[in-house]
């Protein structure tokens, strides 16, 4: 007979971190918080209600929010701020930081894997990307799923850049689909030992594959080598999917990350109000052009805009066939799930 005694200590523990924050959103956002409303992701209409509060004001859990959209893009650019505390520990409001996924580095290790980047993406790699999107496209019948399309191609394109074989990272990059809102909303328990699985088990593929490599093709740094690819997979395995969907039904500016979270370094002074050292920050996004402000975003944007300019110039003409479903729990991203169609 199993009992909860019996199952692991880091279930019960990490259930319980999910099941407070979630309850925490809830009472705030019942007592008027429109910031933790928008945590629990059950309306798209309470971004309104957050920038109704001004430029800048401070939500129950501490968290400095900034609606304005021009200061939120100064704040993506400003070095004063970074993806955790100055001291390394991440801020409280941080549900599951997940160190190996390559999102709360520091600047300089972002600029270091900016070498590696830059060569393998961008416009360059086009007939690569076009030629992926074009076998997966040939694979399809007149109706198909856009979102499971969208998904599948971000996925393809890293094994073909990376030149990957292990058979285990399909699967892996699949689970890495809640990454980015697992930061700031607590997911229910099985999707969040999902993702953890899956970014570490990614973080060994690329370990792996780099340990297979002569020290000519690893390169002088395999360390940032494997940020680098974990760096493009949790950013394009949702990021794409969602501009292309978002473009096929009529919303080509919405913002593919919402939410964008940082922790002030120093003392700030925005708007005024006075944001101390190691004070949490997220910034509301304005567009579609924020992508490029953000000191780790701003890498694989590139490679994001390829992959959708790409599928979007070899797609047909789609008519939408049934209802669009959106993921639960997805401020960050709100993410697509499902979205019929058929060649119009």
């Amino acid at each position: 007979m199993t009992t909860l005694d019996a199952e692991p200590a880091i279930d019960r523990v990490l259930g319980r971190r999910l099941h407070f924050t979630r309850a925490s959103h809830w009472f705030s956002g019942e007592h008027g918080d429109p910031y933790a409303l928008l945590l629990r992701a059950m309306d798209d209409s309470t971004e309104q209600l957050v920038r109704a509060r001004g430029p800048v004001h401070r939500a129950d859990d501490g968290t400095w929010v900034i609606a304005d959209q021009d200061l939120g893009a100064d704040v993506l650019g400003d070095p004063r701020f970074g993806l955790r505390r100055a001291d390394g520990a991440h801020p409280a409001q941080h549900v599951l930081p997940l160190e190996n996924s390559g999102l709360h580095r520091d600047r300089a290790d972002y600029e270091r894997v900016r070498a590696i980047i830059e060569p393998v993406t961008g416009d360059h790699a086009r007939s690569r990307v076009s030629a992926v999107a074009s076998r997966l496209l040939g694979e399809l019948g007149p109706s198909f799923d856009l979102a499971d399309f969208a998904r599948r191609l971000p996925a393809a394109v890293l094994t073909d850049l990376f030149e990957l074989t292990d058979e285990r990272f399909p699967a892996h990059f699949a689970g890495l689909g809640r990454t980015l809102d697992s930061v700031l909303c607590p997911q229910r328990a099985t999707d969040t030992l999902r993702t953890m699985s899956a970014v570490d088990g990614l973080h060994g593929v690329f370990a792996d594959h780099l340990a297979a490599l002569t020290p000519e093709q690893a390169g002088p740094a395999p360390e940032d080598t494997r940020l680098a690819g974990m760096l493009l997979a949790v950013t394009t395995v949702e990021i794409v999917p969602g501009l292309i969907c978002n473009a096929v039904l009529g919303a080509p500016d919405a913002p593919p990350v919402a939410l964008e979270s940082r922790v002030a370094h120093e003392p700030v002074e925005l708007a005024g109000a006075e944001i101390a050292a190691d004070d949490h920050v997220v910034v509301l996004a304005g567009g579609a052009a924020t992508l490029d402000r953000s000191v780790h975003f701003g890498l694989a944007a590139p490679l994001i805009r390829l992959q959708a300019e790409v599928a979007l110039e070899l797609l047909p003409a789609l008519r939408v066939t049934g209802p669009v479903v959106r993921n639960r729990r997805s401020p960050v991203l709100r993410s697509v799930s499902r979205l019929p169609v058929t060649a119009a």
